[in-house]
């Protein structure tokens, strides 16, 4: 029997650090049989040209690909001895983007069984990609299957077990399993609403049925929608407990920052739109003056604009343009 071949996305964004952290993990795990694709959105610290030099000095096969468009790139090079596709996008296309640009990679072969999704500012434990295939391959129903995210600086703690539960009269998700022991096993057997996005291994058949993420929430949301979709036509949503990575969470954009105070806000919108309008009202209210009261009783007046411009552009793309 074959084993599986796995494509692993990683998205950067001038987080060099992380990222070539994130690679030295994945490249030393039990589980041999991927390609890694780093998708570099258009950084202007000279990230891609550090990824490239690390694969040269770690002796690993690599090439380097503009974002496709032009005449002397294909996403389809033969792959026999490249264990690094290094793809350099134009314009920072944000979190769904620039892992659409990768999983594109996948589609565009009959190689890859599955794409894993991992975050840059994660570090995969040493089988963590065996268990989330063992558990794709046990169950053929599990669209995608998610890991068990420790704290990276408390490796003791739950920060979150697989995914989340999403409450849609409140419009808010309740994360499951954070500040658990690691070791407990509280949240083992819960089934998620939603896979979260920092680690998600997805059949690339199921992309193929579906489409790949929408590209338009750019941050925050995306994993959400995604699940949500893939969940809709029929595919269950897994969780694989022993597949653990620690999460150091908000090294891009930062924690709390105006854009996730934006696009946290605006995408909610959209999701709920989609596929929960008749809670749109009061899950308006909670996410925009809950969110504003909370940024209100830290002092950030600035950011009462930033999030009501999140929920009126929102609005404005679903009841004008008609599509979230």
């Amino acid at each position: 029997m074959s084993v599986p071949q796995v494509l692993i996305v990683i998205v950067n964004y001038n987080n060099p650090g992380d990222t070539l952290e994130c690679l030295e993990s994945v490249f030393g795990g039990s589980y041999k049989d991927f390609t890694v694709a780093v998708v570099d959105n258009a950084s202007s610290d000279g990230s891609a040209d550090i990824i490239e030099r690390w694969a040269r000095e770690k002796h690993i096969g690599f090439i380097s690909l503009n974002e496709p468009g032009g005449s002397d790139n294909t996403l389809n090079i033969p792959t026999d001895n490249v264990r690094l596709r290094l793809l350099r996008n134009r314009e920072n296309k944000g979190f769904a983007g620039g892992n659409n640009s990768g999983i594109n990679i996948a589609l565009a072969s009959e190689r890859y069984k599955y794409v894993w999704l991992l975050n840059n500012d994660t570090v995969a434990g040493k089988d963590a990609l065996l268990h989330l295939v063992g558990m794709a391959e046990k169950d053929p129903r599990a669209g995608v299957v998610g890991s068990k995210w420790l704290y990276y600086d408390r490796p003791e703690t739950v920060q979150l077990a697989g995914g989340g539960r999403f409450i849609p009269w409140l419009g808010v998700i309740k994360q499951i399993g954070r500040g658990e022991s690691a070791e407990s096993g509280l949240s083992d057997g819960v089934k998620p609403d939603y896979i979260g996005g920092a680690s998600m291994l997805v059949r690339t058949d199921v992309i193929r049925k579906i489409g790949a993420m929408n590209e338009y929430y750019f941050l925050y949301w995306e994993d959400t929608e995604w699940s949500e979709r893939i969940r809709r036509n029929g595919w269950k949503l897994a969780y694989e407990p022993r597949s653990m990575i620690r999460h150091k969470g908000s090294a891009t954009t930062g924690a709390a920052s105006s854009a996730t105070d934006y696009y946290y806000t605006r995408n909610s919108v959209l999701f709920i739109y989609k596929y929960y309008k008749i809670f749109l009202l009061p899950s308006l209210i909670v996410n925009v003056l809950g969110r504003s009261l909370v940024r209100l009783s830290r002092g950030r007046f600035d950011r009462i604009k930033i999030i009501f411009s999140g929920a009126r552009d929102g609005l404005k793309h679903c009841f004008v343009k008609t599509k979230c």
